[in-house]
C-alpha cells in the first residue's frame, strides 16, 4: 500500500513531494481493488484536472484582455473549468474510472467547437493534440485510438467538405495575439512535466516501501528468534526460581547459604531480559485495563530520579486532571523507564530531562515501519491521543541514526556498553498496545520521543486489594490438574502448588488430561495448562474440557504466538512465566473468587 490515513501531511511530503502530496487530497486511499497502476492514474487524472481548472480561468482572463472573442469562446472556458471540477469530485468520491472520461469527453467537446466554427485550415484542428495526449496519459493507447482515429477522420472530411463548398467555416477576423496557442503549449508541457515527476515520485515511494517491508520482515524474523529463545529461557527459569522460592521455605538457614539468593537474583535478572524480549518480538501477554496515565507518570517519577544522575535535572509535566487510556501499565512502566534510560545515555556530561503528558489531535514525527498501526491493524486515525513526550538536551540524531533507531542490536555506544534493545523494546510495547512511537531529533539539538495512545472516556474500575477473593467466595479447592508438557516445569509447577495445600494431577501431554477427565472431571476445581502444548495449544484443549464440565482455570506461559489470538485467553486467568510460589498464590486467589468458565 503506498500510503495509508495513518501518515501525516509532513511524512507524505517527505515520501512523495509537495506536488504528489497535493494530488493526494483528491484520490482515495489504495485498496486491494485499486492497485497501482490504478493508483497512479487517478494521480494523473487528478493532475491534469487541477491544471485546466487554472488554464480555464487563466484563458478566459487573456483572451478578455487581448482579443475580445466571441461571447462563445467565454462559454467554452466557463465549459472547462465545470468539466475539470467535476472530474475531481469524481475522484473524490471513488468514480474513478468515470472521471478520466469524463475530463477527456469535456476536453473533446471544447476543442470541437471551435474547429467546426473556425475550419479545418485554423490554429483549432490543432487542439486536438491536446485531447490525445490527455487520452494518452489518462487511459492508455485504448483511449489514443478512441479519440485520435475519430479525429483524423473528422479533420480529413471537414477538409474534404470544404473544398468542396459544402461547409463555410468562419475564422476569426479580430486580431490574434495566439493566445490559444499559448495555453495549448503550456498545458502540453506542464501535463507531461506533472506525469513525469508522477511517475518518479512512486517508483521513488514504491522502493522506499519496499526497503520498509523488508526491514519489517527482518524485524519480525528476529522477533520470532527472540520469542522461541525467551520461551526455552522462562520454562528453565521457572524452574530455577521456583526451588530456590521453595527452598526458602524449609528449614534451612539461607543466611548461611549466600550463594542461594546470587541464584535468585541472576535469575530474576534473567527473567526481566526475557521479559524483554517479549516485549520487542510482541510475544508477551498483555494485561490492558483502563488507567489514568498522569497518576502512572507520578509513580514512576521516584524510580526515574533514582536512574538519573544528579547532572541531568530532570522536569515532570503533566495536566491537572486525569488522562485515561487502555494498556498495560506494567508495559508502559518499562517504556518510561527504557526512554529515561536512553535520554541519560544521550548526555554523558549532564543536561536537562523533561518528561511531560498531554493531550494531541496528530500524530507527528517519524517513526519505524508499521507502527501506525493497533495491534489488529488498524490505523490510528486523528483524534484524540494521550501523548506521553521524552525529551532530553542531549547530542542528537542525525536522520540516518533515526533511520534506524528502533532497529534491533542497533546501538551508537560502545562495544559491551549497550544491547540496543531499548527502542526496539519501546516500538514492540506500544504497537502492541495499540499505540504509535514518533521520534523528532537533530545533532547537537536533543532528541524528542513522542508515545501516542487513543484517549479513552471510560472511567476506570475500583481494583480490589490484590490476593485478598472477594467476599463470599469458595474455599481453596484441593484438586488441580496441571497440564504441562516440560518434565521440569511440570515437576517445579506441582510442587509450588502441593506447597500451597493443593492436590496435583500431573498431565505431560494433552491425551493425558483428556482421559483424566473423562473419568474425574467433576473431581477437579481447576486446571492450570501451559499455553503451548504438543499438537494443540492450551485454549483449544481447555475449549475440549469446557464442553464437557465448567470449571476455572489458569494458563501459564513463556511465550505466546498464534495463541494470543484465541478468545479464551481474553476470559480466563493467565500467570506469566517464570514466576513464583508467591505469584502463584495471589494468581490463584482471584482465580477462585472468579466463577467457573464453561463453553
Amino acid at each position: 500500500m503506498l500510503t495509508d490515513h495513518g501518515q501525516t501531511n509532513a511524512e507524505r511530503r517527505r515520501l512523495f513531494g509537495r506536488v504528489t502530496t497535493f494530488l493526494l487530497r483528491f484520490v482515495p486511499t489504495p485498496t486491494p481493488s485499486l492497485d497501482e497502476d490504478r493508483f497512479r492514474l487517478s494521480l494523473i487524472t487528478a493532475a491534469v484536472a487541477c491544471l485546466f481548472t487554472a488554464i480555464a480561468v487563466l484563458y478566459a482572463l487573456l483572451i478578455w484582455l487581448f482579443e475580445r472573442p466571441p461571447p462563445i469562446y467565454y462559454g467554452l472556458a466557463l465549459e472547462a473549468f465545470v468539466t475539470a471540477t467535476s472530474a475531481l469530485l469524481l475522484l473524490r468520491r471513488g468514480f474513478l474510472r468515470a472521471a478520466p472520461w469524463v475530463l477527456l469527453v469535456g476536453g473533446t467537446f471544447a476543442v470541437l467547437v471551435p474547429f467546426l466554427r473556425e475550419g479545418p485550415s485554423s490554429q483549432a484542428a490543432c487542439n486536438f493534440t491536446i485531447v490525445i495526449v490527455m487520452a494518452a496519459l489518462l487511459v492508455g493507447w485504448r483511449g489514443v485510438l478512441a479519440l485520435g482515429i475519430p479525429s483524423v477522420v473528422l479533420v480529413l472530411g471537414t477538409g474534404i467538405l470544404v473544398q468542396l463548398g459544402l461547409l463555410h467555416p468562419t475564422p476569426p477576423t479580430t486580431g490574434s495575439h495566439g493566445v490559444f496557442a499559448l495555453m495549448q503549449m503550456s498545458s502540453m508541457i506542464v501535463m507531461l512535466v506533472i506525469f513525469d515527476r508522477v511517475r518518479l515520485r512512486i517508483l521513488q515511494a514504491h522502493r522506499q516501501l519496499e526497503a520498509k517491508l523488508l526491514q519489517a520482515q527482518r524485524l519480525e524474523a528476529v522477533g520470532r528468534l527472540a520469542g522461541g529463545i525467551a520461551h526455552d529461557f522462562n520454562n528453565l527459569l521457572t524452574v530455577i526460581l521456583a526451588n530456590v522460592s521453595l527452598l526458602s521455605r524449609t528449614d534451612v538457614d539461607l543466611r548461611e547459604h549466600p550463594e542461594v539468593d546470587d541464584i535468585r537474583q541472576a535469575a530474576e535478572r534473567a527473567a526481566q531480559l526475557t521479559r524483554q524480549l517479549l516485549a520487542f518480538s510482541r510475544r508477551q501477554k498483555l494485561e490492558p485495563r483502563v488507567f489514568d496515565l498522569v497518576a502512572l507518570l507520578r509513580e514512576e517519577e521516584g524510580i526515574l530520579r533514582r536512574l538519573i544522575p544528579e547532572t541531568i535535572r530532570m522536569e515532570v509535566d503533566g495536566p491537572e486532571g486525569p488522562l485515561l487510556v487502555h494498556a498495560d501499565p506494567g508495559q508502559l512502566s518499562q517504556v518510561l523507564v527504557n526512554l529515561a534510560t536512553n535520554a541519560r545515555d544521550a548526555m554523558p556530561d549532564g543536561g536537562t530531562l523533561q518528561i511531560s503528558l498531554s493531550r494531541a489531535t496528530e500524530i507527528e514525527g517519524s517513526g519505524p515501519p508499521a507502527d501506525a498501526t493497533g495491534p489488529e491493524g488498524r490505523a490510528l486515525r486523528s483524534g484524540a491521543y494521550a501523548c506521553l513526550r521524552v525529551r532530553d538536551s542531549g547530542t542528537g540524531m542525525d536522520p540516518t541514526t533515526i533511520e534506524r533507531a528502533f532497529d534491533p542490536f542497533f546501538t551508537t555506544k560502545e562495544a559491551g556498553a549497550g544491547t540496543g534493545l531499548g527502542l526496539a523494546i519501546v516500538h514492540g510495547i506500544v504497537t502492541q498496545s495499540g499505540g504509535a512511537v514518533r521520534v523528532t531529533s537533530q545533532p547537537g539539538s536533543g532528541t524528542q520521543f513522542s508515545i501516542y495512545f487513543p484517549e479513552t472516556l471510560i472511567l476506570p474500575p475500583v481494583d480490589a486489594p490484590r490476593g485478598v477473593p472477594a467476599a463470599g467466595a469458595p474455599e481453596l479447592p484441593r484438586a488441580m490438574l496441571l497440564v504441562e508438557d516440560d518434565g521440569a516445569v511440570r515437576s517445579a509447577t506441582a510442587r509450588m502448588l502441593r506447597s500451597l495445600g493443593h492436590r496435583v494431577i500431573e498431565c505431560a501431554h494433552p491425551a493425558e488430561a483428556r482421559a483424566i477427565w473423562r473419568s474425574s472431571a467433576g473431581e477437579i476445581d481447576v486446571v492450570v495448562s501451559d499455553v503451548i502444548l504438543p499438537g494443540v495449544t492450551g485454549p483449544r484443549l481447555v475449549a475440549e474440557l469446557l464442553a464437557a464440565h465448567p470449571v476455572r482455570v489458569l494458563f501459564i506461559s513463556g511465550y505466546l504466538d498464534d495463541a494470543l489470538k484465541d478468545p479464551l485467553l481474553e476470559r480466563a486467568a493467565f500467570l506469566a512465566k517464570p514466576f513464583s510460589p508467591r505469584d502463584l498464590e495471589v494468581k490463584l486467589a482471584a482465580v477462585l473468587a472468579a466463577p467457573v468458565l464453561a463453553e
